[in-house]
């Protein structure tokens, strides 16, 4: 009498074993994993902190250019806060950035723009939070302001390299 068996056989005639892993193979697989994952997430972090760090600068850059803007419809003065008006078109600081700030990349809300007195390195630590945006604005001379600096904060209240308008 021939043995019956029930396991399945391959067409060479050996038995086939179950498709199943070891535990000794999920073990490694998942160290591996473990181990990648150490070593991307830090890196990822860092690679979004650069970029809203990069964010803020395009703020000031969106600042910078709306400061000239308003300075070539006014004879050359840039405005004293954001409500004010140049000569040429009636309209405000504010108007002319499109009628909001741009958007503080950490907190995802509109950003504020402070109009502190100048000189523009005496900022309160307790204001240099990260994606701010000042606007430092020398003292008018003859009803003119002719330069100003726009600094901005990066994670952790880290000044970003101010833009500087001396002429």
């Amino acid at each position: 009498m021939k043995h019956l068996s029930t396991t399945p056989r391959c067409p060479l005639g050996r038995h086939i074993r179950g498709s199943s892993f070891t535990i000794i193979e999920l073990l490694v697989v998942i160290a591996v994993i473990g181990i990648l994952a150490a070593i991307s997430i830090p890196n990822y972090q860092q690679f979004q902190t650069r970029a809203r760090d990069g964010r803020v600068r395009s703020n000031m850059h969106v600042l910078a250019q709306g400061m000239a803007d308003f300075a070539e419809r006014n004879n050359g003065s840039y405005p004293r806060d954001a409500a004010s008006t140049c000569l040429e078109g009636n309209l405000t600081f504010q108007q002319l950035m499109g009628g909001s700030w741009p958007e503080n990349p950490y907190s995802k809300t509109a950003l504020p723009v402070g109009w502190p007195i100048w000189p523009y390195n005496l900022i309160p630590p307790a204001l240099a939070n990260q994606g701010f945006c000042f606007l430092w604005m020398e003292p008018p001379a003859a009803g003119f302001v002719r330069n100003y600096v726009i600094s901005g904060y990066g994670k952790g209240g880290k000044e970003l390299l101010p833009i500087i308008r001396n002429p």
